[in-house]
């Protein structure tokens, strides 16, 4: 009863503190993706460093938003 309690209490605080690991791998493709265009847009490589710090929890709204800045980034380089 009590290691169960235990186990339970572990896993919740843990799942509070890490995200999950299809968060982290979809929100770097995306912020890769759009630091990419940027870069090659302004020809600037540091731009590519800039951390980004991005607070939106839904991975479809995240997804849309960056998709859409990407987009928008790349059909404006001539």
């Amino acid at each position: 009863m009590i290691l169960t309690k235990l186990k339970k209490s572990i896993m919740t605080t843990n799942q509070r503190q890490h995200p999950c690991p299809q968060k982290q791998l979809v929100t770097h493709i995306l912020l890769s993706f759009y630091r990419f265009a940027r870069t090659a847009k302004s020809g600037d490589q540091m731009m590519f460093r800039e951390k980004i710090e991005e607070t939106e929890t839904d991975l479809r709204k995240l997804a849309e938003n960056y998709t859409e800045k990407t987009r928008s980034l790349l059909e404006s380089v001539q």
